[in-house]
């Protein structure tokens, strides 16, 4: 038998009666909640009562709060997470510097002596647009050549660079 619970108009509120349902007979009455604190609804559910010693939700400042706190570490995330985009992308132009700076300073390896000369001023390296390339020749004595191989591309408007150095001898 399915029994539906309905408010009791007559009693207070914390007081209700059962009736089977489509009967017109009542069930003798019965307490649904004793505590002053809670109040039986028309679905027999037990809610919080709000007789003002206790207010239910949240206030303006503490909502202000909560999004200002929210805004403020999402900021700081995003932040960081810029950083070390940025971070990640210096550190890639640098390992492409470093292996331009080192196959050059291969290419001039693998050539004879006397034919290893100074490429200045920079230019652009092929198939790595903004970067630029030099290579300076000195002879610290009679027989060996220092090699500089100077890599050059920018960062956020600010020009970075990479020097190889290597020696060659002619023995």
């Amino acid at each position: 038998m399915v029994r539906r619970l309905i408010r009791n108009r007559n009693l207070s509120h914390e007081y209700c009666h059962c009736e089977p349902a489509g009967s017109g007979r009542s069930n003798p009455v019965f307490k649904i909640a004793s505590s002053p604190k809670f109040t039986p609804n028309l679905y027999g559910s037990v809610a919080p009562r709000n007789d003002g010693s206790r207010r239910i939700g949240f206030s303006l400042l503490e909502v202000l709060l909560a999004v200002l706190l929210f805004g403020a570490g999402l900021v700081f995330l995003l932040q960081t997470l810029n950083t070390g985009l940025v971070a990640g992308s210096y550190n890639e132009s640098e390992i492409i510097a470093a292996n331009l700076a080192q196959e050059m300073t291969e290419q001039l390896r693998n050539t004879t002596y006397a034919s290893i000369a100074s490429q200045t001023p920079a230019s652009a390296v092929t198939g790595f647009t903004g970067f630029t390339r030099e290579v300076i020749v000195t002879t610290p004595s009679a027989s060996l050549k220092q090699i500089t191989v100077n890599v050059y591309w920018y960062v956020r408007q600010t020009q970075a660079s990479l020097s190889m150095v290597s020696y060659v001898s002619d023995i």
